[in-house]
């Protein structure tokens, strides 16, 4: 049977609605923002995240109506203002901000968008972000806001932009922060409790539950009890049900019944669950390619662009946390002038598996906290300055130019030698390792052993000859290890990596470590990388799970890219390694409760992307 559906009138909904909000100049308001909403549509640029629907021109007179009964003195125009600004000002990418200040300036001209004062919040906020040892960077207090704001209207919301953009350490304040002033007694205020899953990081039957097609027993999923125990739950705390991980259409399609007003999650065994007010869907994704429409339009939107964090915060807060007072300004002087040039020039280099500047900066801080202890910097006394330059210098070569090809390093060396000539200039900065006895550069090629004696009785095909290569990528690998950083190799088939690994994992004490080794394949599924650890682990008090004898274990995972993709693009192998490493735990996939993993230390290596390898996230 046919059905004709029809284009929904905006600008007579828009009317109708902020009359019944109480506004009193409803004919051209509705006008004003039904133009701006054309206009909006036409010529910002187009995003996945970005919607222009019924449901955010509801969502937005819903905010001005609320507006209204709050501020009922306040010219009305400045209202509806506040409301557009408060709802679609947080989703905007940089590039697209200009555009939409001018729109709105021409459509409200005169009118100036008064500065909200949160007060109490952005206070306890700057607070909580001292506590964390993070900077009290704008960006960041402004984003921490948004999530404020629009979760007052939308009780799913999504946190969208790529790694390093401050989306976790943003959601993970609010909570803090609306948890400290309701112990201090503020109105409107609740403890928030959270938890999290990475949805991808198991099957759609472990996430929703499923029936044994032999038996017909119903088994639960992960998110629909943990959702069953949270909207049971009768006390008045606020409950966050984080899924950070990848958006596909497949699972995201099924929470559609709970994003919108119906909020009511129904599994297949025809049980629905009905969620209460004090219960909140939050989303970490970094790109929103594969979903739909329908999703988009039913969740509030904030974007993290990593460019606007940038790396100088991540950067200051390391000094803060690991240099000690009296060094901290001569390391900040040596990061303005050698990171911004070196960032600079990377953007010319190749990298096999690209790493954001972020990320290469972090890399930089654990390789300094790894060298510099082995260095007495006291000790040099007038040329302590000097040292400390050289082992920065050091360090910077291989973070900030580890990952880059061969081709590409000799631009990397030349960016060096431009900023300051610290390394010595017969041979590329590459060639030259740091010499903790003499306190200088020395090349790595005078540490090998001249003439090379395989120790006697070692089969002939087990024989490596140690080059330069190899010592040194040793060298880094150990340090990093002994410090339990983690680790990724890549590098064409036949470079060494895995001799590199299984050097590192000879070397180990094996009183305090124990080593596994998992090789990928194209059929390895999350499941399986799951259980081949946990047969390795056993279990140490509650829901903790640790190897055993209270030792380490190295985890080394070989061709960490081979894993095929879904059909959506995403690697559920690697997203549960990326759950264990962000939040230290994953599920128990047959009574869906959460298994802390301690002791796990991970060394991976990857071949660059092509044939059946995919590229990573």
């Amino acid at each position: 049977r046919p059905v004709a559906m029809m284009v929904p009138d905006l600008a007579m909904i828009m009317e109708i609605m902020l009359v019944s909000e109480g506004y009193k100049d409803f004919k051209v308001l509705a006008k004003k923002m039904y133009t701006l909403y054309m206009m909006m549509q036409q010529q910002m640029s187009k995003q996945h995240h970005y919607d222009f629907g019924l449901r955010n021109i509801k969502s937005v007179l819903g905010c001005a109506g609320a507006l209204k009964r709050k501020e009922p003195e306040m010219p009305e125009q400045i209202l509806l203002m506040r409301a557009i600004n408060d709802m679609n000002a947080p989703k905007w990418v940089s590039q697209d901000v200009p555009l939409y200040n001018a729109l709105l300036g021409d459509i409200f001209p005169g009118c100036e968008l008064p500065v909200p004062d949160y007060g109490k919040l952005e206070e306890t906020i700057n607070e909580v972000l001292l506590e964390f040892g993070c900077q009290r960077v704008q960006h960041s207090i402004a984003k921490c806001i948004s999530i404020y704001e629009t979760k007052i209207t939308r009780h799913g919301n999504m946190l969208v932009g790529g790694t390093l953009g401050g989306k976790s350490i943003c959601w993970k304040t609010l909570a803090k922060a609306k948890t400290v002033l309701k112990a201090s007694g503020q109105e409107g205020m609740e403890k928030v409790v959270h938890q999290v899953i990475n949805p991808k990081s198991i099957t759609m039957n472990e996430l929703y539950g499923a029936y044994d097609l032999a038996t017909m027993e119903w088994t639960d999923g992960v998110l629909s009890s943990i959702m069953r125990v949270m909207c049971q739950d009768e006390k008045l705390d606020e409950k966050w049900l984080l899924l950070d991980g990848p958006v596909d259409t497949l699972w995201i399609e099924s929470m559609n019944t709970v994003l919108d007003d119906n909020k009511v999650l129904t599994l297949i065994n025809g049980d629905r669950i009905s969620m209460p007010a004090q219960v909140r869907l939050l989303f970490e994704v970094s790109d929103l390619a594969q979903a739909s429409p329908a999703t988009v339009s039913r969740a509030g939107m904030v974007y993290f662009d990593p460019t606007d964090l940038g790396w100088e915060p991540i950067f200051t807060s390391w000094i803060e946390k690991a240099i000690p007072a009296a060094r901290q300004a001569d390391v900040q002087a040596l990061a303005d002038k050698w990171i911004p040039k070196c960032l600079k020039v990377r953007k010319q280099c190749v990298e096999l598996a690209p790493i954001v500047d972020a990320n290469a900066v972090m890399s930089l801080g654990r390789l300094w906290e790894c060298v510099a202890p082995r260095v007495d910097f006291e000790s040099a006394g007038e040329g302590a300055g000097a040292l400390l330059e050289k082992v920065f210098a050091f360090c910077l070569v291989w973070s900030l130019g580890a990952s880059v090809t061969e081709e590409s390093r000799m631009t990397f060396d030349q960016a060096v030698r431009e900023v300051e000539n610290v390394f010595p200039s017969s041979q590329t900065v590459y060639e030259y390792g740091f010499n903790f006895e003499k306190l200088d550069f020395a090349l790595w090629e005078d540490r090998l052993p001249n003439p090379y004696k395989p120790p006697e009785g070692t089969p002939y095909f087990k024989i490596i000859v140690p080059t330069v290569d190899t010592f040194r990528n040793d060298f880094i690998l150990k340090c990093l290890n002994q410090k339990h950083f983690h680790s990724l190799l890549v590098g064409c088939t036949g470079t060494g990596k895995t001799i590199c690994a299984q050097s590192a994992i000879a070397g180990l004490d094996e009183s305090t470590w124990t080593s596994l080794t998992i090789n990928m394949s194209a059929m390895t599924s999350s499941g399986k990388t799951q259980e081949i650890i946990e047969n390795k682990i056993e279990k140490r008090i509650k829901n903790k799970f640790g190897p055993p004898g209270n030792r380490r274990m190295l985890t080394f995972v070989d061709d960490l890219n081979m894993p095929r993709k879904d059909t959506f693009g995403s690697q559920p192998p690697l997203e549960l390694l990326r759950q264990w490493v962000d939040y230290g735990c994953w599920y128990d996939r047959q009574k869906q409760t959460l298994r802390f993993v301690l002791d796990l230390h991970l060394v991976t290596a990857m071949g660059p992307p092509g044939g059946g390898r995919a590229v990573i996230s």
